[in-house]
């Protein structure tokens, strides 16, 4: 998908502001647009292919195009985590355990 005339006035803005483009920025991707894009790419030791890529966007400040955040809706809020109902306590904390079986063997005697 190309970018929209207004992207492509973007683009050019940011090519003027750092004086890789001249004129005034038209929204029309030319073939002067797209020369001082590829010297932006290779002063950037990029690849200079002239084609518009995530990483010229970056180095030209402008990224790719998202929503404002204030347009995003806000992600949903998590439930509150309930504290775990605490344990009754008891007399004897160790009744509940198995008691272990008695031993047919005899001691060791030395």
């Amino acid at each position: 998908m190309a970018p929209t005339p207004e992207r492509y006035k973007e683009i050019q803005q940011a090519l003027i502001d750092k004086h890789y483009l001249n004129g005034e920025a038209t929204g029309v991707w030319s073939p002067e647009s797209v020369n001082a894009l590829k010297k932006f790419q290779g002063d950037q030791k990029m690849a200079p292919t002239g084609k518009l890529d995530s990483l010229s966007l970056i180095g030209l400040g402008l990224g790719p195009k998202r929503e404002p955040a204030s347009a995003a809706p806000a992600p949903p809020t998590p439930p509150a985590l309930s504290p775990a109902p605490a344990a009754a306590s008891t007399p004897n904390s160790n009744a509940n355990l198995p008691v272990p079986a008695a031993s047919s063997t005899p001691p060791a005697s030395e």
